[in-house]
């Protein structure tokens, strides 16, 4: 408003008094000038009059809103109201955090100064007005909004997100003229010219962006001319679909002519729009329709010279995946270079049609036969052989469906879509929608407000995709499509949009209110007497008898406080509520916040940016709930509530909200856990075998409801392989067996990051193993918190009391590692073995390196740490991970038996071991030094912001305790460690390929890692010979993969595998090297398998950077058969690992050998 980035156009009013005194000049710190008045006065004085300022689309949070009176003259606003919409038509009002009434504001008390108040919480919304409620003279106002653009940030064409596969055009002028030069800021380099130019000069040409994901949000494009010379497009329309085939052109909201963009009038300047209605799309096209020298341009928005950047802002804004650029105008020729600005929203394709969602979480009541099957319900499936392009019921009748589990509960379904059957007339024309967390009781989808169910439109051809927003947004797990009248048979395919639960709100309460926080978990500093007791700060609990309404302290003093114990640090803490005393006037009405994870260091709760602790506003009267959003939310074991001022007397009831962050079902109940990853120590027999002990399993027909063991002893185990050794796990549930009088009563844990090392569960600070109870039914599920979560990747129960057999089914909880990256990298847990672990110095071998693991204890001779041989601030202690890791924790203790420790250090990092740097915070130019410990045994934490990217890791000591003693833990995830594809067929079966196949249904395709023996398929790929020219490769579609990890497995449901292999890889697939381990000559073997099904995997050093892989077996039991997986980052995602000295110029060679083949 201030500065004039809102336009005059965007601000009006109900009325003004005249043209001097117009909307415009309600703009904040606006000055009397001439006849023109200090402010926005209104007509009339009444309760009707309104300022609006357009904020051009609805993406945009307000935070914050500031008022002036009139300037020069003694008129101003001092209460008002506010009204927000997103279309400018439908408005509401205003209300505050848990208000049921509308929020008036306190305005001015003179013409000039500001008066600010923040929205909490903030306003999404695309139209602001303020409304007079009272004034002092005349209605008569100066404002502006604070706050910022949620939906703006570049797609990903200037910065190379955006591939170059994804970019095309209509022509170009040659290779050096290529569409793929059409980046925002692309500068000629040689030959390579400085834009994308079309091949000719009219009307028809266009360049084309591929999004990547249907339903993009694009809410700005910007566009450039062509470098270093005169070219640039003076005028464009916009054009978008989510197929790739059908175009629209883009609109404004109610207007009925395609809207025509001014481009650029030089060359590098930019120029860019904004859409005032986004788009929502995959590909964007921009169609050229004036220019000056010739078509060339470097994205939306017209230019008017070589260089400058030309913005524009989409009104309405664009929804789509694809964006072309349809030049209309141009000068000498159609060249331009371009970039795209807008967001991501909750309306992605939840992974039917790209595979997200697997074959197994795609159900249906019936199928015609296995041709006509529910997998094939897939949007976009197409017939291919016997395959049909849809899925198709059994009998034509309205109890037929088809279902998609989304394998989590509380996913966030915005809109669904519908095809027919591909090649033939058959399809849906109506269904309706059920949706269940359970997949047994299922609700019919209704709109908001309507009592009848919905029934959707549905499909009226074969292959038009007929989609519908949800207006109310469906949040559960399982999604059924109900037919209700069909063309010729049912057959359907579909797709949901949406986000997953990850994104849902994280709001619900933690259980003080409820009980499902226990009164064990609620302490206080002192209560008045066992009726004023800490248990009863409870929020809404009532006086009761003896019982008073509230917890009240012994003394009013600011050392009291009321703590709530979370039982682990795996919480996410993002709003609070209090009360005063039920039943007497008593209250807090002032109060901090502290929190900790070890109940020994707290720390005070500070907001978002400031530097002195927050104080909370608390009660006015006994029962009002008071809330406050906690901005940063708070991650931690326990929290206090602290009284800083009280009425009366120190009372209060509270609650926390939020959610369990680290909480997940793991896979066993829904299947992500697959069979090959459940063992036993015993059997009874294949009808009670291990995979039957997952949580839920039914009795069915012979297979019996749970794992039973073959002898009732306490050397039986289940055992669970996670897939991931840095899984996080914080939560255990068990059942007996379904069917029948057998259940584990109680049991222990074990875990490992190997299946040769185990360590039993103990709880933190307790000499014994942790007994857990189990179950006293059948098919009650008792579950368990773990009050200190382990890291691991192997899980075994160890039943140690039963009734009637060890029979048991359960399910483990906690977060992947493999997708986190706070998982522990292995010191406690001996994942790091003690050759990777080496210090400056030791006092002797007793005080040894290897005694720097994190809670490390004390034992006969070898005492309790690290320590160093002299005091010195050259000493350090170094860890070796197994590859390049991403590092965003680390924590120390000292030692343990001994009041020795470091209290302060600094790390220095490698990612070769020969090249090493200091840590330091963003923005900061020197190194960064970490409070260390100031006791023996607890351990401190510090989150490192940035993370470091390193593979070598030494904790540096520069003041300590007596003498130099530590031990230490590195939290993280590997940088560069996801699975390729193999598994999850991102890795299309083409791109597998081998020297021979036995037959068929021995297939090079068939070796992908957990591929299960079907029908006449065997369960893995087998050679034709057995001899060592044999070998299987993966194409991974580009040069430039970094592979840090390689896994095989045998021949599923049969003894064959592959015991030693060699691997080779290729940037051409002609030229292959073989891999030799950093400083050896000769090729490396790896060790491979000794059974059908585990899972063997070895890191590679150093890494791979290759197109093709290829697995060279070397020796064999039974016959050449395997299944594989690859581990790494695709090209382009690996920004700062170090590979050789000549890293850059490889990354260059590579870029140009893989443009050259495409030009």
């Amino acid at each position: 408003m201030e500065n004039g980035n809102i336009k005059n156009s965007q601000i009006t009013a109900s009325s003004q008094w005249d043209g001097n005194h117009a909307a415009i000049q309600g703009r904040l710190n606006y000055k009397k000038n001439g006849p023109k008045q200090g402010g926005w006065s209104a007509r009339t004085n009444d309760l009707n009059q309104w300022l609006q300022i357009d904020l051009i689309n609805k993406f945009n949070v307000v935070t914050r809103v500031a008022t002036q009176g009139r300037n020069a003259y003694n008129q101003w606003v001092t209460k008002y109201m506010l009204q927000f919409s997103d279309d400018g038509i439908h408005f509401q009002y205003y209300r505050g955090e848990g208000k049921a009434s509308y929020m008036e504001f306190a305005g001015n008390t003179d013409p000039n100064t500001v008066v600010a108040h923040h929205l909490n919480p903030p306003i999404d919304a695309g139209y602001i007005r303020f409304l007079p409620t009272a004034w002092h003279k005349h209605v008569s106002m100066r404002v502006e909004l604070y706050g910022c653009k949620v939906c703006e940030k570049p797609l990903g064409m200037e910065d190379g997100r955006i591939a170059n596969g994804q970019i095309s055009a209509s022509s170009e002028w040659d290779p050096n003229h290529a569409a793929i030069q059409g980046r925002l800021n692309f500068k000629q380099r040689g030959a390579k010219q400085g834009a994308w130019s079309a091949r000719a000069n009219n009307v028809n040409q266009w360049l084309q962006v591929d999004l990547g994901c249907h339903h993009t949000l694009v809410t700005r494009v910007a566009t450039q001319g062509r470098n270093k010379f005169n070219q640039w497009v003076t005028r464009y329309m916009l054009q978008y679909s989510n197929d790739g085939i059908h175009f629209q052109y883009y609109r404004e909201h109610g207007h009925p002519n395609y809207k025509v963009f001014s481009g650029n009038k030089n060359r590098d300047t930019i120029v860019s729009h904004l859409l005032s209605s986004p788009i929502e799309a995959r590909f964007l096209r921009i169609r050229p329709l004036a220019w000056y020298g010739h078509i060339s341009m470097r994205e939306l928005n017209g230019n008017t010279d070589r260089d400058t950047v030309v913005y524009h802002k989409l009104n309405p804004s664009i929804t789509a995946r694809y964006i072309r650029f349809r030049p209309v105008a141009w000068h000498r020729h159609i060249s331009m270079r371009m970039e795209i600005y807008g967001c991501e929203v909750c309306n992605h394709a939840l992974g039917m049609e790209d595979r997200g969602i697997s074959n197994w979480q795609i159900t249906s009541s019936s199928q015609w036969d296995s041709n006509h099957a529910a997998i094939q319900g897939r949007l976009f499936f197409q017939a291919a052989g016997r395959k049909r392009g849809a899925w198709s019921a059994r009998a034509n009748n309205i109890n037929q469906w088809l279902q998609i589990d989304l394998g989590c509960e509380d996913n966030i379904v915005t809109r669904v879509a519908t095809q027919g059957r591909n090649a033939i007339n058959q399809w849906v024309t109506k269904y309706m929608l059920q949706y269940s967390n359970n997949d047994a009781h299922f609700e019919y989808y209704r709109e908001q407000g309507r009592s009848q169910i919905k029934v959707f439109t549905g499909n009226s051809n074969r292959d038009t995709v007929v989609s519908h927003p949800l207006h109310t947004p469906i949040e559960a797990r399982y999604i059924r499509f109900r037919p209700r009248a069909w063309h010729g048979h049912i057959s359907m395919r579909v797709e949901l949009y949406g986000c997953k639960s990850e994104v849902s709100k994280c709001d619900k309460s933690f259980g003080i209110e409820n009980g499902n926080i226990e009164n064990s978990q609620i302490t206080a500093s002192s209560q008045w007497d066992s009726n004023h007791a800490a248990i009863q700060g409870r929020l809404n609990y009532k006086k009761n008898g003896p019982k008073q309404g509230g917890w009240s302290a012994r003394t009013n003093n600011l050392n009291q406080w009321l703590q709530i114990d979370l039982i682990n640090k795996y919480n996410k803490v993002t709003r609070i509520a209090t009360q005063g005393r039920n039943g007497a006037d008593q209250w807090v009405t002032k109060y901090m916040l502290q929190y900790s994870n070890d109940r020994a260091h707290f720390q005070f709760h500070r907001e978002e940016g400031k530097a002195s602790y927050r104080v909370f506003i608390g009660n006015t009267d006994r029962d009002t709930v008071v809330t406050h959003h906690l901005n940063p939310p708070i991650r931690a074991h326990y929290v206090r509530f602290l009284p800083k001022s009280w009425h009366r007397h120190i009372s209060m009831r509270v609650e926390l909200y939020g959610c369990k962050v680290c909480n997940k079902p793991l896979g066993m109940e829904d299947g992500r856990i697959s069979n090959g990853q459940i063992s036993a120590s015993s059997e009874w027999d294949a009808n009670h075998a291990a995979i039957q002990g997952r949580l839920n399993f039914k009795q069915r027909g012979a297979k019996q409801g749970a794992w039973s063991a073959r002898a009732n002893n306490v050397n039986q185990w289940l055992q669970v392989d996670l897939g991931c050794q840095y899984t996080r796990v914080s939560h255990v549930a068990t059942q007996g067996r379904n069917g029948y009088n057998q259940w584990v009563t109680r049991y222990m844990l074990q875990h490992g990051s190997n299946e040769l090392h185990f360590l039993h569960y103990r709880e933190h600070g307790q000499p014994d193993y942790k007994v857990f109870a189990g179950n006293t039914d059948r098919d009650t599920i008792v579950s368990h918190l773990l009050s200190s979560p382990v890291s691991a990747r192997f899980i075994r129960f160890l039943p140690t009391a039963w009734h009637g057999h060890v029979s048991m089914r359960v399910e483990i909880y906690g977060c992947g590692g493999c997708k986190d990256c706070h998982g522990a990298l292995g010191m406690e847990n001996r994942a790091i073995p003690n050759s990777r672990i080496s210090a400056s110095s030791q006092w002797d071998a007793n005080h040894a390196a290897t005694q720097a693991r994190l809670f490390y204890q004390a034992a006969g001779n070898k005492r309790g740490a690290w320590s160093a041989r002299t005091n010195d601030a050259n000493q350090w202690l170094q860890v070796q991970l197994h590859t390049i890791y991403k590092i965003t924790f680390v924590a120390t203790q000292g030692r343990n038996g001994v009041d020795q420790w470091v209290s302060k250090y600094m790390l220095h990092y490698s990612k070769d071991g020969e090249h090493f740097q200091y840590y330091r915070e963003r923005g900061h130019n020197t190194n960064k030094e970490f409070n260390g410990n100031v006791d023996r045994d607890t351990a401190v934490y510090h989150e490192l912001k940035p993370p470091i990217t390193a593979r070598y890791i030494q904790f540096q000591p520069m003041a300590w305790h007596r003498h130099i003693s530590m031990r230490v833990e590195i939290y993280g995830c590997a940088a560069c460690s996801r699975a390729l594809g193999m598994q999850t067929h991102q890795i299309p079966d083409w791109q597998i390929t081998s020297s021979s196949q036995w037959d068929a249904n021995h297939a090079a395709v068939q070796g992908r890692l957990f591929f299960q023996a079907a029908g006449n398929k065997q369960g893995a790929w087998s050679a034709r010979k057995n001899d060592i020219n044999q070998w299987l490769q993966i194409n991974l579609g580009c040069n430039g993969n970094t592979v840090t990890r390689v896994a095989t497995q045998g021949r599923n449901a049969y003894n064959q595998w592959v015991t030693k292999y060699a691997l080779q890889y290729s940037g051409d697939g002609l030229h292959f090297h073989f891999c030799k381990e950093k400083g050896q000559l000769k090729n490396k073997e790896f060790r491979g398998n000794n059974d059908r099904d585990t899972v063997v995997s070895h890191y590679l050093n150093p890494l791979i950077k290759a197109q093709y892989i290829r697995f060279r077996p070397i020796a064999w039991h039974g016959h050449i058969s395997m299944r594989v997986e690859l581990h790494g980052c695709r090209s382009g995602t690996v920004k700062d690992i170090y590979l050789v000295k000549t890293f850059f110029e490889a990354i260059f060679r590579d870029l140009f050998q893989v443009n050259k083949r495409e030009w």
